[in-house]
């Protein structure tokens, strides 16, 4: 683990907002496991992230690290090794239009919003039962100096897909990421043709269960997740 004992300090800037004036989960989740510099991490957002400002990451005493908020844990990340279900190839009988969505309850999210305009535009539709698949093809303003996909843009890749799955191809609840587990087998670099895919996997309650992937032009997986969302009280989320 890259990350040291003491604490340090990360700020979530507002141009990677999720819902108004919060981190987006899979970014935030990927900032996290960078740190670790681990191949599967496993993430638990337990609180919303607020954008611009200074946040102490502290190392845990069972291992891994938390991005603190109020002095108190927010978001936890740890080395994982439980095994991921995820399919290793996506096949799509049609092709992939990538309009932006006409109905989004987080127009802004830097991942998939339709008004975020330095965002990643991964606008997932709908190609199956409990199934929604976008093209991405990441600029180089997201790479590292060696030209690959830094890893916080991977891990806000792999996200926001798995809530259109739940959600039946449309983001129109108010729906948070809880639990991100993810494993990368390779960093794609800028310019590479990409496709993302997303599944529903289960419901219990208001708790969704998602699996997504990202596939690069031959139909190998470069990374997987297995998630959980939560869909938020009504009343809560007003």
């Amino acid at each position: 683990m890259s990350c040291t004992s003491h604490s340090q300090t990360m700020i979530i800037h507002q141009r990677f907002s999720g819902p108004p004036g919060c981190g987006n989960g899979g970014y935030v989740s990927g900032r996290l496991a960078a740190l670790l510099d681990e191949p599967q991490v496993v993430v638990s957002l337990m609180r919303p992230t607020p954008v611009d400002t200074p946040l102490p990451v502290e190392a845990l005493p069972g291992g891994g690290i938390a991005l603190m908020v109020g002095g108190q844990p927010a978001v936890t990340a740890m080395a994982d090794q439980t095994p991921l279900h995820v399919p290793p190839t996506l096949t799509l009988d049609r092709a992939l239009s990538g309009h932006r969505p006409h109905r989004h309850l987080f127009p802004g999210c830097f991942v998939c919003g339709p008004d975020c305009a330095g965002g990643l535009h991964i606008y997932p539709e709908k190609v199956g039962d409990g199934m929604c698949a976008a093209h991405w093809t990441p600029g180089w303003e997201l790479a590292d100096d060696d030209g690959y996909v830094r890893l916080e843009f991977l891990y806000a890749a792999l996200d926001c897909p798995g809530a259109f799955a739940a959600l039946g191809g449309v983001f129109d609840r108010p729906t948070l990421l809880g639990r991100f587990q993810v494993r990368t087998h390779r960093r794609p670099r800028a310019d590479e043709p990409l496709t993302v895919g997303a599944w529903a996997r289960g419901q219990d309650g208001r708790k969704h269960a998602v699996a997504t992937a990202l596939y690069d032009s031959e139909g190998k997986c470069l990374a997987a997740s297995q998630a959980i969302w939560i869909e938020l009280r009504q009343q809560a989320a007003a």
